[in-house]
Order: C-alpha cells, then sequence, then structure tokens
C-alpha cells in the first residue's frame, strides 16, 4: 500500500516523482521551499493518485535532489484544503523525505534528510531475552 494515515494525523506516502523538484527562497528571510509532484498509487476507478509535495528549509535542499522518474517517499501532513479553477488542492508538507535516484548507478544516492541525534537513545547490550512485544 503507498498510503499510511498515521493516529496522529500525519501521512506517509510512496510514488514515483511526476516532474523536477523546483527550488527558490520566499518572504523577507529568503526562506528555501521545493515542490514536486508524486504518482502515489490508482483509485478504485483505476486513474491515478497525485499529490503535491512542499518541503522548506534544510529539507527543501534533499527534495530539490528529486528528478521525474524517481521513487521518493515522504512522511508529514496534508494542508488545508484550497480551492482553484473550481477543484479542491491539499498539498503534503514533508518533515522526512527519501529519494531513491533513476539516474544511472555511477551517481551517489541523494542524502535523506534525519534530524540530528540528540543523544536520547542508547546502545543496550545483546541479550538472549526474549523482549515483550
Amino acid at each position: 500500500m503507498p498510503q499510511v494515515k498515521f493516529p496522529d494525523g500525519s501521512v506517509m506516502v510512496c510514488g514515483n516523482a511526476t516532474r523536477d523538484a523546483e527550488i527558490k527562497t520566499v518572504g523577507e528571510k529568503n526562506t528555501t521551499v521545493c515542490k514536486t509532484g508524486l504518482a502515489i498509487g490508482k483509485h478504485k476507478d483505476t486513474t491515478t493518485i497525485f499529490v503535491n509535495v512542499v518541503a522548506w528549509r534544510g529539507l527543501a535542499h534533499v527534495l530539490a535532489n528529486v528528478r521525474k522518474g524517481d521513487a521518493v517517499a515522504v512522511w508529514g501532513r496534508m494542508t488545508e484544503p484550497r480551492e482553484y479553477n473550481g477543484k479542491t488542492y491539499q498539498d503534503l508538507q514533508a518533515d522526512w523525505i527519501g529519494v531513491a535516484s533513476a539516474g544511472s548507478a555511477s551517481a551517489p544516492p541523494p542524502p535523506t534528510y534525519r534530524p540530528q541525534d540528540t543523544g536520547a537513545f542508547t546502545e543496550l547490550p545483546e541479550s538472549e531475552e526474549v523482549l515483550p512485544f
């Protein structure tokens, strides 16, 4: 299943980029934003499900590496619906992005954004005990 909705309201989708990502700076603070589109599945009537993805600041630079055809996984939240020319649109505001490039095998993979390690987790020693979950 290419789409999952979590109890906290966040969603995760996987699909192929329908166009190259577009990056730009906006506002007085020159905030970086990047946008692209993904084809993430099919409706029951076999029409394709599309989603527009938006990434801000540092994550925008990860999304900027996306090219048409790349496999992309995005975790984030859907924005409020908006009307345009009689159609309703929503964007997926990204909190995490993973990219598998469709480019040549010799090209290095684009970076994946990961929050900084805060040291909150510690390595547990090896154990033969069965875990309770």
